[in-house]
């Protein structure tokens, strides 16, 4: 089994259907300056449309957050209040296994290149082909405010057209009020050299929240202290095929 030095081991991950299934929750206002959304994500078909792992933003907009891939590149956009900030050199079309991906914001930052940050299995990516951070300033992303904040889908969309078609497992977001420098709060290198998921301990704000997937009859149950739990939509399903699970179709990358 791929456990790391904290012998964290993540049980349950959700498998969305690629056409109905997402998250979704009406949030209250928190810190929409400084924020963290982590999850570990294993792909299943990258062809079809648009995917997103994370949205907020009123619903209709265009001028939301978003984290997503696109469907023919495989490049990973990160888009705040409407405007691409990030859009990846490096592409993700691996289907078999999971990557661990972590977006940290912080506008107030005076360094540009600390603003907004990405690390993929513990390295954090350097290298884009659009980068507009310096263009960011406080007061601009929509989450953190009172508005509909989606897991698996863009809040503007709907039917077969940016729901995520695969596997999520251990989704954090956090109001901490620090800006993390790396992602060891979520993951850690184990003794053969893999990122591993670790268990995330520190704050999560008012309106943060844990979904771990583990309740069968209520997926989206925030697991964080903060019950801000998420309501299931369409076809969304618990499975044991996690990023702690070797054995399962060896999908630990």
């Amino acid at each position: 089994m791929p456990i790391g030095p904290s012998g964290y081991f993540i049980k349950n991950a959700a498998l969305f259907d690629g056409s109905t299934g997402y998250f979704s929750l009406a949030a209250a206002a928190d810190d929409q300056d400084m924020w963290v959304v982590s999850m570990w994500h294993k792909r299943v078909d990258h062809s079809v449309q648009h995917q997103h792992l994370w949205s907020a933003g009123p619903t209709p907009t265009s001028s939301e957050d978003f984290i997503w891939f696109h469907k023919t590149t495989g490049q990973l956009y990160v888009r705040i209040n409407g405007t691409t900030r990030l859009q990846s050199t490096q592409v993700f079309r691996d289907t078999a296994a999971y990557g661990h991906f972590m977006v940290s914001y912080d506008a107030a930052n005076a360094t540009n290149a600390l603003k907004l940050r990405v690390w993929y299995n513990g390295v954090e990516i350097t290298t884009w082909t659009v980068d507009s951070r310096s263009a960011i300033s406080t007061g601009e992303a929509q989450t953190g405010t009172a508005v509909n904040h989606q897991i698996g889908n863009s809040v503007t969309t709907a039917g077969a057209s940016g729901e995520l078609n695969g596997y999520l497992s251990e989704f954090n977001l956090a109001f901490a009020g620090t800006a993390p420098t790396d992602a060891t709060g979520y993951g850690e290198f184990n003794d053969d050299g893999f990122w591993v998921p670790k268990k995330y301990t520190g704050s999560y704000g008012t309106e943060g929240a844990h979904l771990d997937f583990a309740d069968g009859a209520a997926l989206g149950n925030d697991v964080s202290g903060n019950n801000n739990d998420f309501t299931k939509n369409g076809t969304v399903t618990s499975v044991s095929d996690t990023p702690s699970d070797k054995s399962a179709n060896g999908t630990y990358n």
